[in-house]
């Protein structure tokens, strides 16, 4: 084999001559050779090194039959060279290729059978697994032992973070206060409104269960005549005030009117609790209609000017809550103590108006139009969460306040673009009294004292009191979602309804016969009107009229604006009081319900279509809304 390969040992011509058709002689590759490679290499020698006597006789036969198509030796060890395996030879040294084709092929036997030892070891370990599986006791010991672990650490780290909480930096905490400081500032101020709201409502109530005991006072002499003077004097001086207060809140600042007017407050109930005669009563009751008069004008100026857009239908709660609070504690307190009692009471409730405002700065829009824009800022630095937030809302002021406006005049009040609001505002006031509210307030024991169930007037008047209060959370509710308009829209559907139910109530009780014997077992139907009644005016007729007074008015004329608005409404209710017991006896109780409900639907079609919408907005954005209507009616 040697020669005829001639590696060697130089090889004859007659050989060279037979392979002369061999480009590379070295490519040759011997079978023994091949053999002794295979058996080298890492992978033969890994493979054969697992298999031990326990492997299947298949996988030895497979390495049995490889060696013996490797080793194409024979017994001695040299090999054979016959005629037919030095042609076959000759073969292959011209396709070398083909051999190492068909070795990598062995290989990739050998590299299958190493992979399904390794199977088969995996799959003995998945059985040791699953053998301890079998032993759940252990399983359950071990996840038990786990769990308290887990426990212990969470504990642990609980412990540590209370410990943390103990021991923070008081700076820490003193900033946190800081940052909601703005909300503190702006809640006392609505406080502060509410609580004058309160004394207000209080006063108008003081005459229903105030003149009762003083008719049972024997210290005290009062005629008819005299008690329609102490109830109707106080909207008259309210009229007063609401014109006083324009001038008051452009001169003295907005706070500043509050703050003060309390003292007059509490004298007018001092002056009550301590008069010996009616004379003294119908004073106190004139100071007081005075004082509420500028307070319900001066607070509907001053609260939107220190709340921010986004907390404003939060903040009016303070003034819808405890205004008809008062209403409710001048029916209930007046069932315990008499006339004095009550009055000091009023004048009681106005001292803590003095501890809230006293903390509250100036509002920022009185401080710019007055040329104090330093000041205006630094009270916005109060108001605001932030100094970004404080720069925004000055330069919206600057844009929207003059320097003159303390010179508005009454006459500019009336021209464009001021003459749209305010005349909205005028209307909302009149249709507001035309619904009859204090008519059915002053006459509401008369009313449930008709259904024949034998309801004393001081029950009917808390009762009264009590709906008009729980009404008040309804519409706090529903003024914060949904759009003045629309509340204004539902608000007159369920006032019409109740006064239309009270008109044919008592229609029915004048017709006599059988009709009348019906109206007689339905002696519920007029408790359940008045008191729908008073639902439905809460929801919008009773608070949005004086929400529109803030939200609405222009910033320039706000001030004398709200005072002439105001006074209508004083008005109104003075006339509408003063004409009701004429109503009542010329044309009868179901014509004057009558009557109350069809003006409630006129005002309602002919104020709505012109009323603009303020839910959302801001006092800048109603100043630009109002002149762009200007600008664009002049073109």
């Amino acid at each position: 084999m040697e020669e005829a390969c001639g590696i060697d040992k130089p090889a004859d011509a007659g050989t060279l001559k037979e392979l002369n058709h061999v480009e590379n002689p070295t490519d040759t590759i011997k079978p023994r050779d091949m053999l002794e490679e295979l058996e080298e290499s890492s992978e033969m020698k890994g493979t054969m090194e697992n298999l031990d006597d326990g492997d299947e006789p298949s996988e030895t036969a497979k390495l049995t039959r490889i060696a013996k198509e490797v080793d194409m030796t024979d017994s001695s060890g040299e090999t054979v060279e016959t005629p037919t395996e030095v042609e076959e030879e000759e073969d292959e040294v011209d396709e070398p290729t083909e051999n190492m084709e068909k070795t990598q092929g062995k290989v990739e036997e050998l590299d299958e059978i190493e992979k399904t030892t390794e199977a088969k070891e995996k799959q003995t370990d998945m059985l040791e697994d699953l053998d301890e599986a079998d032993k759940p006791e252990e399983t359950m010991e071990k996840s038990r032992v786990m769990v308290e672990e887990v426990e212990e650490t969470v504990n642990q780290a609980e412990a540590v973070e209370k410990s943390a909480e103990t021991k923070k930096d008081p700076k820490e905490t003193l900033e946190k206060l800081t940052d909601i400081s703005y909300i503190i500032y702006q809640a006392m101020g609505a406080a502060a409104v509410g609580m004058g709201g309160m004394v207000a409502s209080l006063a108008m109530g003081y005459t229903s269960p105030a003149l009762p005991s003083m008719r049972a006072d024997p210290n005290f002499s009062i005629t008819e005549e005299q008690e329609s003077w102490v109830g109707a004097v106080m909207p008259a001086c309210g009229l007063l005030g609401s014109v006083a207060t324009g001038p008051l809140v452009d001169h003295l600042g907005r706070r500043t009117t509050l703050l003060h007017l309390t003292w007059p407050y509490m004298l007018s109930w001092a002056m009550i609790a301590m008069s010996g005669g009616v004379g003294g009563v119908v004073l106190g009751r004139m100071l007081a209609g005075f004082c509420v008069g500028v307070q319900t004008a001066a607070g509907s100026v001053f609260l939107p000017e220190i709340v921010q857009v986004d907390l404003r239908n939060t903040m009016f709660i303070f003034p819808s809550v405890l205004g008809t609070l008062g209403l409710l504690v001048s029916f209930a307190a007046g069932q315990y103590l008499t006339w004095r009692g009550l009055a000091w009471l009023g004048a009681a409730l106005c001292v803590p108006i003095l501890a809230l405002l006293y903390p509250v700065p100036e509002t920022p829009h009185h401080l710019t139009s007055t040329g104090k824009k330093e000041e205006s800022m630094a009270a916005l630095q109060k108001l605001r969460r932030s100094a970004q937030d404080a720069e925004r809302e000055q330069q919206e002021i600057s844009s929207s306040c003059s320097q003159d406006s303390t010179d508005v005049s009454v006459w500019e009040i009336m021209q464009p673009p001021n003459l749209w609001p305010v005349s909205v505002g005028a209307a909302l006031m009149v249709a507001q009294q035309t619904t009859g509210i204090n008519v059915i307030v002053f006459y509401a024991s008369t009313i449930l004292e008709a259904n024949g169930g034998g309801m004393d007037s001081g029950t009917s008047s808390v009762l009264l009191g009590l709906v008009n209060f729980f009404s008040t959370f309804l519409a706090m509710i529903v003024v914060a979602k949904y759009k003045r308009r629309y509340l204004m829209t539902i608000s007159t559907i369920v006032v019409v309804v109740s006064l239309l139910t009270l008109s044919l109530f008592f229609w029915a009780q004048t017709v006599g016969g059988t009709v009348a014997a019906i109206a007689q077992t339905l002696s519920f139907v007029p408790v359940v009107a008045l008191l729908t009644y008073m639902v439905g005016f809460g929801l919008a007729w009773g608070p949005i009229p004086w929400v529109f007074l803030g939200e609405g008015m222009p910033s320039r004329v706000r001030g004398k604006a709200v005072a002439v608005v105001a006074g209508v409404n004083w008005a109104s209710t003075f006339l509408t009081t003063k004409t009701f017991g004429w109503s009542l006896a010329s044309l009868g109780a179901h014509n004057t319900f009558l009557g109350y409900a069809v003006a409630t639907i006129l005002g309602t079609t002919l104020i709505l279509p012109a009323m603009p919408e303020t839910y959302g907005q801001s006092t800048a954005q109603m100043d630009k809304l109002y002149l762009e209507a200007a600008n664009k009616k002049q073109q």
